[in-house]
């Protein structure tokens, strides 16, 4: 079907026009998805903050909120409103939310390994050496975009897409080496025999395990495979000869929100079922916990009755 002339693109080629307009209804499909997401983990978020506060966890979990979301709106705006004079300005917005949320959603796995390896100080300059890079590379991205008015419209695009497929690339190795160290450490702290069979249920069903450490591990078998779908298929289509240049980066887009919800998902799981009802030792759901500073009772706020009733340490 052509293309309207009332249409902003209308007056464009159809091998240009045609992967602008699906280009536009991805935004709009994304933005929505994930505005209907977060207005359904409302409830949750605010139980949480009702127990725990503002955590140092529950921060960096708001603020990759925001800047997805951020990231989302602006990117609709920059498809849909007349840019001419300020089409490097919304791309430096789009690339600096893009950042932030990447480098937070990362964060959040950060603090996650450093809960379950009870604050090692190895693990921590190992993974946040690894983040680092991996938000530099972000950075560097976002500071290659650079944008330039569509012939025969005033709308923008950016050309700068040189770096394009580092982040994706170094937030999927970020993720497996987390996935990995944290399966490998609550594995091997399951109380199961020494058999075959009981360390693959310990692996695949968190046989063994306390509550914390087996909602940790199953919460990021389901994060990891549905991202390593996300990025197989992302990769598959900013390389494929067979799909048009215009549309190479747009799983890229589908990739960032849908790993964002992903996390924070599997963030509030982990959060709300944090407690157990009697205290535990070794790799135990309160050391973990107060480790993730997850805590539902905060510091200032706890009373001997709370100590005694739920073991905290």
């Amino acid at each position: 079907m052509p293309i309207a002339r009332s249409n902003p693109l209308g007056s464009l080629p159809e091998a240009i026009a045609l992967p602008l307009q699906v280009e536009r209804y991805v935004a709009v499909a994304q933005l929505t998805m994930y505005t209907y997401d977060w207005l359904l983990s409302v409830s949750e978020e605010c139980e949480i903050l009702s127990k725990a506060g503002w955590s140092r966890s529950n921060m960096v979990y708001f603020l990759s909120r925001i800047f997805e979301f951020g990231h989302q709106f602006i990117l609709v705006i920059l498809i849909f409103v007349p840019s001419t004079k300020s089409c490097d300005a919304l791309l430096g917005a789009i690339g600096t939310c893009g950042a932030v949320s990447v480098s937070c959603t990362s964060l959040l796995f950060l603090l996650r390994i450093r809960a379950v390896y009870l604050k090692s100080r190895f693990i921590m300059i190992l993974f946040g050496t690894i983040w680092l890079v991996s938000v530099a590379l972000n950075i560097l991205q976002a500071a290659s975009m650079h944008g330039e008015i569509i012939p025969g419209t005033t709308l923008c695009t950016n050309i700068g897409t040189k770096y394009f497929m580092l982040p994706s690339i170094s937030t999927f190795i970020n993720d497996t080496l987390i996935f990995l160290a944290i399966t490998f450490r609550l594995c091997s702290n399951a109380l199961i025999d020494e058999s075959w069979r009981s360390r693959f249920l310990s692996v695949v069903k968190g046989k063994g395990m306390y509550r914390l450490s087996r909602s940790l591990l199953l919460s990021g078998q389901i994060y990891y495979l549905t991202v390593i779908v996300f990025f197989i298929a992302n990769f598959v289509v900013m390389l494929s000869p067979l799909i048009p240049t215009g549309d190479h980066f747009l799983t890229a887009m589908i990739l960032g929100a849908f790993t964002n919800m992903m996390a924070c998902r599997v963030f509030r799981g982990v959060a709300l079922g944090m407690m157990e009802d009697h205290p535990t030792t070794g790799l135990s759901t309160t050391r973990i916990a107060a480790a993730m500073e997850l805590d539902a009772f905060p510091s200032a706020l706890r009373t001997k009755s709370d100590v005694a009733k739920h073991g905290i340490r």
